[in-house]
């Protein structure tokens, strides 16, 4: 009785866990290491890194104020450009290989003395906004291109 009580307790430990964890992943292309889960800042729900500095950060948001997927996209699209001074490349629409919707967004701009490429995909799934994040140095972006593309579609829910 008392080993059936403990795996009971076990298993609602583990998803009352799960249910506090992060609700998307992306899978992580090749030569890219994950970071721990201890070792992200709040809002961060997975980041991964090459070697050469790629990145690519998955966040969580709530989704409040509620809205549509256009505003949200018209609102990251003002924050980037004019509030961080990068250029839009092009904005599309994108559909992961677990059939989530949203938009896609490439930008240029320049930090710390470099060229950079950044882009965010944009999904809203359920209560969240759900951003996938990929930045790496421009010369290195034909390298990557694929993989940082790859990363994005990846997106599932858990």
């Amino acid at each position: 009785m008392t080993r059936h009580l403990t795996a009971l307790l076990l298993l609602a430990l583990g998803a009352l866990a799960m249910a506090c964890g992060p609700t998307t992943y992306v899978t992580a292309p090749s030569g890219f290491a994950q970071l721990e889960d201890d070792q992200l800042p709040d809002g961060i729900a997975q980041k991964v890194i090459s070697s050469d500095g790629a990145l690519i950060v998955l966040r969580e948001r709530e989704h409040t104020p509620k809205s549509d997927l256009n505003f949200w996209t018209d609102s990251l699209q003002r924050e980037i450009t004019a509030g961080r001074g990068y250029t839009l490349l092009s904005a599309e629409d994108v559909t992961t290989s677990g059939g989530l919707k949203g938009k896609l967004m490439h930008f240029k701009g320049a930090y710390r003395d470099a060229t950079w490429r950044y882009s965010v995909a944009l999904f809203l799934v359920d209560d969240e906004i759900v951003t996938v994040e990929t930045a790496i140095q421009e010369q290195e972006w034909p390298t990557h291109e694929a993989n940082l593309q790859g990363a994005i579609k990846s997106l599932r829910l858990r």
